[in-house]
């Protein structure tokens, strides 16, 4: 099963987790056990970051805990070494 939306308006991460809701609740018919629900995956392409802000609020947090190399921060949040850095730099958060 494939569905398309390329919707303009900006995106949330909620909309993924209800299309794919919406995608289970219409794989199952009356009395069906939730086991049968089929393997499914809903690939949410956007123009724009929709995760930035909690990978860079994920970061702030480690940086602030302190037990983490910036490296470790860059591979484990998903942003670039650069930003982690610039990240440290302002550590007022």
């Amino acid at each position: 099963m494939s569905s398309v939306k390329l919707p303009r308006d900006t995106p949330h991460k909620k909309r993924a987790r209800y299309h794919s809701s919406v995608i289970d609740a219409n794989s199952l018919n009356p009395g069906d056990e939730f086991t049968d629900l089929p393997e499914c995956y809903v690939i949410f392409i956007t123009e724009n970051d929709v995760l930035e802000k909690d990978r860079i609020e994920n970061a702030k947090k480690m940086i602030n805990d302190g037990s983490l190399s910036l490296e470790k921060i860059a591979e484990f949040s998903g942003l670039s070494i650069e930003k982690v850095r610039e990240l440290a730099g302002n550590k007022s958060a």
